[in-house]
């Protein structure tokens, strides 16, 4: 199945052209169930060894259709999330306006854990005119002031620098530089 499976409600049922199920998201595909169930009618009937799987049995105009449907779901999700964080932003004003506090959002970005950077941020500024291995930015980094609870720290430090790369320079085997 694809990305869109997994997000769409709709799209959860176990063909993903079939829906048995009725959704707010979805049209009904009966015509459309309907005419691959006599596709495959035919070819029993007819005495085809070859068992037809996959896509290979649903018509390029079938797949075009259930290709727009899936972008219209994604776009009114899309209005629909954005109208819900607007609300969000007019609740947290409300709040703040009564002398609450508001606790900020993961859906806006930023760090996490109450920090004041970024894993990256901090790496870039560590190496601004340094050469150092991967070990030795953990620590230069949590002496610094990053905090992080996590067992593993190096390898995060690692996968920061390899997604990174247009921001580090790899300058031998685990030592990096800033780029």
């Amino acid at each position: 199945m694809s990305q869109c499976s997994d997000a769409c409600p709709a799209a959860r049922s176990p063909s993903p052209l079939v829906h048995t199920s009725v959704s707010p998201y979805t049209p009904r595909f009966g015509a459309l169930a309907h005419s691959l169930a006599e596709r495959l009618m035919t070819m029993s009937q007819n005495g085809s060894s070859r068992a037809v799987r996959g896509l290979a049995r649903v018509s390029a105009g079938d797949l075009t259709r259930e290709l727009r449907r899936r972008e219209n779901v994604a776009a009114r999700l899309t209005r629909k999330r954005d109208a819900l964080l607007a609300r969000a932003a007019d609740l947290d004003r409300h709040i703040l306006a009564c002398g609450g506090t508001v606790r900020r959002s993961a859906l806006r970005g930023g760090p996490r854990g109450g920090r004041s950077t970024t894993l990256v941020d901090a790496l870039a500024h560590l190496l601004k005119g340094k050469t150092l291995s991967v070990t030795e930015m953990a620590g230069a980094v949590q002496d610094a002031g990053y905090k992080t609870s996590s067992p593993n720290f190096r390898t995060i430090v690692n996968a920061a620098l390899l997604a990174n790369r247009g921001r580090f320079k790899r300058v031998s085997r685990g030592r990096y530089t800033a780029a």
